[in-house]
């Protein structure tokens, strides 16, 4: 519910939590330590200076949707950029396909973000992959300080600090899957 609240989903979640906890058990919510409603968290924004969730990147457009769609398959098949292919969606009856993109090295490696973030006992996990969103001839992605901050809520500006080489990294790897 919390990701679904700070990407501003306006559907009702109850069902598929219900269900969740009923398969898997509910020990602690995901979140942070300072409790935030759902309208708090539609706005969510970390600090001052640190983007909103309107604030995306556009790592790359192509003459066509397919065209670009096709690129991004090509480029991570490849592993340009230091990704990996996690899944694919494609939305029905639209020009629009979310890419679930792992990044294996690099600035904004998955793992030099997790090893300095994720210090909590109840893991972050869900942080990953990236997404990149292909809507007609361009893609867009979440802004990785955005993303990061959302996704790790109490890591504090030392931490961030520790990662600041990471959004510029991640968005060099998702410009990369975009490129000819």
């Amino acid at each position: 519910l919390w990701f679904a609240a700070i990407y501003r989903m306006q559907t009702d979640l109850s069902g598929v939590r219900a269900a969740l906890d009923g398969a898997l058990g509910c020990v602690e919510e995901f979140g942070c330590k300072k409790a935030l409603s759902a309208a708090d968290l539609a706005k969510y924004h970390f600090t001052l200076g640190m983007p909103y969730f309107s604030d995306q990147d556009k790592p790359g457009k192509a003459e066509s949707y397919g065209q670009l769609v096709e690129r991004i398959e090509k480029n991570l098949k490849a592993g340009a950029g230091h990704t990996q292919f996690v899944y694919r969606v494609d939305v029905p009856d639209k020009e629009s396909t979310v890419f679930g993109v792992g990044i294996t090295g690099g600035d904004g490696a998955d793992s030099k973000v997790h090893d300095n973030c994720d210090k909590a006992d109840l893991k972050h996990t869900a942080h990953f992959p990236y997404e990149i969103v292909v809507v007609g001839h361009k893609a867009y992605s979440l802004d990785g300080k955005f993303r990061i901050a959302q996704s790790y809520p109490d890591t504090t500006m030392q931490t961030f600090m520790k990662i600041s080489f990471a959004p510029g990294g991640i968005l060099k790897s998702l410009k990369a899957l975009c490129a000819e």
